[in-house]
């Protein structure tokens, strides 16, 4: 994230902050919050930096270590704070409310042509019961039984995990399982979600959805598009000329 510096003397303290573009860790999109000029009365001369979980519909906790870094001039991570504690994000943010004096910055390396740039290293947890899934196919060589909702909030999680530790035929079984699930209120998610995890039987479900010009055209209306093409503007550009090249 390249920030500008400059912001500080436009941004009255604690009232407006810089947010990130969204990025993925973990099937999950994130951001981060800069509040140049601090976010309280109380430390107008630090700036704080948070990261924050981005998705609105994320019902569940999710557990997860952060560290924030500025990059000297060779890109390399120099002033650094985490955190070894893992901390809950749902509705809410972590991070540090005095990441470094503004004083400082501007004294620094790290500061070049009025831009500094932060990274964010972050290790997403695996849940629980994500976890005894896992161990369960791992023993059985099958799925546990689940029905309904549990099995569509599972499968997702699952596949990561097994995209993750490299169990292919866990991420096939769980792949052809979401297949099951494509609709048009779930195909962007799971169109988004078969990009980054490499599904590409669950990723071809969803385009022969897509194939169809009335429901392309009614998922392009959707709310979750807008979200798809900063995310994902490969997937966003293929949906667009599909949609050219679909009659009215």
């Amino acid at each position: 994230m390249a920030t500008p510096a400059s912001r500080k003397r436009s941004t009255p303290n604690g009232t407006d902050d810089i947010k990130s573009q969204s990025f993925r860790v973990g099937g999950h999109n994130w951001c981060i919050r800069f509040y140049p000029n601090g976010c309280n009365s109380d430390n107008t001369d630090c700036i704080c930096i948070f990261l924050q979980l981005d998705n609105s519909t994320v019902e569940k906790e999710v557990k997860a270590q952060l560290k924030f870094s500025l990059l000297d001039r060779s890109g390399r991570p120099s002033h650094s704070q985490g955190s070894n504690v893992v901390r809950n994000f749902c509705n809410n943010s972590w991070g540090f409310r005095c990441f470094i004096k503004m004083d400082q910055l501007e004294k620094s390396e790290y500061l070049r042509d009025d831009c500094f740039t932060i990274m964010c290293e972050l290790t997403v947890f695996m849940q629980a019961h994500d976890f005894e899934s896992l161990l369960y196919y791992i023993y059985t060589d099958s799925l546990r039984e689940m029905k309904g909702e549990e099995m569509v909030a599972m499968l997702p999680d699952l596949a990561a995990a097994a995209n993750r530790y490299k169990i292919e035929r866990l991420k096939l079984v769980c792949e052809h399982k979401l297949c099951e699930y494509v609709n048009g209120r779930t195909v962007v998610a799971m169109l988004a979600f078969a990009e980054e995890h490499h599904c590409s039987g669950l990723k071809e479900k969803c385009l022969r959805f897509l194939d169809d010009p009335i429901k392309l055209r009614e998922v392009v209306k959707a709310e979750g598009l807008e979200n798809l093409s900063k995310s994902y503007p490969t997937i966003f550009s293929d949906l667009i000329g599909k949609l050219v090249t679909t009659p009215a």
